[in-house]
């Protein structure tokens, strides 16, 4: 039997979404642990803009990698970019694009944001709960 070109395989494309503290970050990082090699975890905290995130991401499907993007997501401007970067990256592959939206309670987030440590951009739990009110203002109305 022939092998299937490998182009005309679909990648996977999941955007997360979700509060700061609803579990994007270790529910990417669980899934690349259990398929290395498969999936590709695009982070802005790790990576530093949205910009970058979007450049990880379209090298890694155009490799033939299924990639989770790790970042807040909040509201439809947001996750518009992923959708015009999945169908750039149809005129080279199939993409599946799908949201994975992570619907915690804003006190569960508080209370994990109380001790967590060492996150890149919000080093405080102070800045990580003002950012968890900012974000249910824009996305929990």
């Amino acid at each position: 039997m022939a092998d299937v070109d490998a182009s005309a395989r679909p990648v996977h494309l999941v955007v997360l979404g979700g509060r700061v503290g609803s579990g994007k970050s270790s529910l990417a990082r669980a899934a690349v642990a259990t398929w290395p090699g498969t999936w590709r975890r695009c982070s802005q905290d790790a990576l530093g803009s949205r910009r970058a995130v979007e450049r990880a991401a379209r090298e890694a499907l155009w490799r033939g990698e299924h990639v989770l993007i790790d970042r807040t997501n909040l509201d439809r401007a947001q996750r518009a970019h992923w959708l015009r970067l999945a169908h750039e990256v149809r005129a080279v592959r199939p993409v599946v694009v799908s949201l994975l939206w992570l619907d915690v309670d804003a006190s569960v987030c508080r209370e994990r944001l109380a001790v967590r440590q060492g996150h890149p951009t919000l080093r405080t739990p102070a800045q990580a709960h003002a950012y968890v009110r900012g974000a249910d203002a824009v996305c929990y109305r």
